[in-house]
């Protein structure tokens, strides 16, 4: 799945342990114990420029306040 900015993805998962990870120029990944009727908002973020590159890429566990603003300003891609 390719990632641009001001994009989302929603998975709905079982409860359990649950790894995302980011591959390319820089890689990046995070591991989450989800449990069941909770939600969770990852932030992919890629650092760098057009003339240096993708030089960083993070994936963070977003608190609920900051993650459904995110939200509210994206466009879903995908639910699965």
């Amino acid at each position: 799945i390719t990632m641009f900015e001001g994009n989302y993805y929603r998975w709905v998962v079982e409860p359990g342990s649950h790894t995302i990870a980011a591959i390319g120029v820089s890689s990046a990944s995070i591991t989450i114990q989800a449990q069941a009727g909770s939600i969770y908002f990852v932030h992919y973020r890629v650092e760098g420029s057009v003339r240096t590159g993708v030089v960083n890429s993070t994936l963070k566990l977003t608190d609920d306040q900051a993650g459904r603003a995110l939200v509210r300003q994206a466009v879903l891609l995908q639910t699965r």
